[in-house]
């Protein structure tokens, strides 16, 4: 498997759990369906996700997509955390949550020289919803 498919693979899983979280558990909630399991299957399998990326980091290491992804993931945890931590300090208005994410997770990146791609932007916007996702209810960001 050369280095091209295993990053299609990988940047396929993130855009997948961003429908499974984005699209499909609301309409199910709204539906009447309990969400729980499927929440609780869809943290395993970003934890799953997340594990994958890092074997294949440790197992090709010159691969610049699989370390760009997982930078973006961590940032996209940093990007929530602060949003959320900016909007409970009164300093940012509950609907600018998500997009002060993104943009923070931007910001590093372009930082670092990283060019902003269409390519990108879905990763980060998937990221950002995951990060989101994984918040405690009481806490979660309106996406």
């Amino acid at each position: 498997m050369n280095n091209l498919v295993i990053l299609a693979i990988i940047v396929a899983a993130v855009v997948g759990f961003v429908l499974a979280t984005v699209v499909f558990i609301p309409l199910l909630h709204k539906k009447g369906v309990d969400t729980q399991q499927i929440i609780d299957k869809v943290q395993d399998g970003l934890t799953s996700a997340n594990t994958i990326v890092d074997g294949v980091q440790a197992a090709l290491p010159d691969l610049p997509g699989v370390v760009l992804i997982d930078k973006i993931i961590g940032l996209a945890q940093t990007g929530v955390n602060a949003a959320e931590q900016l909007n409970k300090s009164s300093q940012l208005d509950k609907d600018q949550r998500k997009a002060t994410a993104v943009q923070l997770v931007k910001d590093c990146l372009t930082a670092a020289n990283v060019e902003i791609t269409p390519d990108v932007e879905k990763i980060i916007d998937g990221c950002v919803e995951a990060a989101v996702f994984a918040l405690p209810k009481t806490n979660a960001i309106a996406a």
